[in-house]
């Protein structure tokens, strides 16, 4: 037998001791309508009082997370159901527990917020010159933007290309000559 349950049959037991504990009093002393009255009103309070922290411990209060449901229609209202209950339990008022319903994506994508990286520190060369044509280009020069890495020479000036015998590129440095 569970404490809430001793609990409920104790307070039972006490109201129908209280009971016949009124009528023999009533019976032994001759009490009047008044008199019955007023030992009537304070026994009824006692009993109020003891009966509520007696079954203060025995309420429950239920609590239940539904897993959702998927459905091809949406849903426009909320559905509520009604949990059924092995033991009798006593709360306040009726307990509902809401399904929740998905229709399209039932789970949020996280967010991922990046974090602020630093900024590289690379250099940026006025020339270009290709090791496998043996041409330099200027740096915006669409030519010079397709040399492989691994072909890639890079410097500030015309002299260092010169002086190894590379070729200037006949769009980008030829035609700032012309104009």
């Amino acid at each position: 037998m569970e404490k809430s349950d001793r609990n409920v049959n104790l307070v039972a037991w006490t109201g129908g001791i209280i009971i016949v504990f009124v009528i023999l009093i009533t019976l032994i002393f001759r009490l009047n309508l008044v008199g019955i009255l007023i030992m009537g009103w304070l026994l009824t309070f006692f009993y109020a009082v003891f009966a509520f922290i007696m079954l203060r411990e025995s309420r429950e209060i239920i609590k239940e997370v539904q897993k959702p449901i998927y459905v091809d229609r949406p849903v426009e209202k909320p559905v509520y159901i009604e949990k059924p209950i092995d033991r009798p339990v006593y709360v306040d008022k009726p307990v509902y527990v809401e399904k929740k319903v998905y229709v399209d994506r039932p789970v949020e994508k996280p967010v991922y917020i990046e974090k602020k990286r630093r900024k590289l520190n690379i250099p940026k060369y006025a020339f270009l010159a290709s090791t496998e044509t043996r041409t330099y280009h200027t740096r915006n020069c669409r030519l010079g933007k397709l040399i492989k890495r691994k072909y890639k020479l890079s410097s500030n000036t015309k002299r260092t290309f010169i002086r190894k015998r590379f070729k200037a590129c006949k769009i980008c440095i030829k035609k700032q000559k012309r104009v």
